[in-house]
């Protein structure tokens, strides 16, 4: 209820925020050997991410650039009223298609899905 009033009183579709809380840091050495966890690190590194699920949300991340040195994606994260996720959809879809940033992709990258949607679209021509 509490929310629902914010974007009434306050008149606003969607709620912006960062994706992530810091630069995403390098792996240590050794990490694919015993892989690693470090849970202060991963609050900080996702600590806006939960805020959506949290608050009972609808929310989605929205590429708005890259970072200078890694070339990985940055993001904001939209979050609107209950039952608004066609609002926070349509403003995806503006924000990506008036972007004067040109997409790429990130330096290491698994087309993972490729194989498959490769199959189906040439099983259906």
């Amino acid at each position: 209820v509490v929310c629902r009033d914010i974007f009434l009183q306050q008149n606003i579709d969607a709620i912006v925020s960062p994706m992530l809380g810091m630069k995403v840091p390098k792996p240590q050495p050794g990490y694919r050997g015993y892989g690693e966890s470090n849970t202060a690190l991963v609050y900080q590194v996702m600590r806006f991410v939960p805020l959506a699920n949290l608050l009972g949300l609808p929310g989605l991340s929205v590429p708005v650039g890259y970072e200078k040195d890694t070339g990985l994606p940055i993001g904001f994260q939209l979050m609107g009223d209950a039952w608004s996720e066609h609002k926070l959809i349509h403003l995806a879809q503006f924000l990506e298609r008036e972007s004067l940033i040109p997409r790429q992709r990130p330096p290491h990258f698994a087309d993972i899905l490729g194989p498959f949607l490769s199959k189906s679209t040439s099983s259906t021509a």
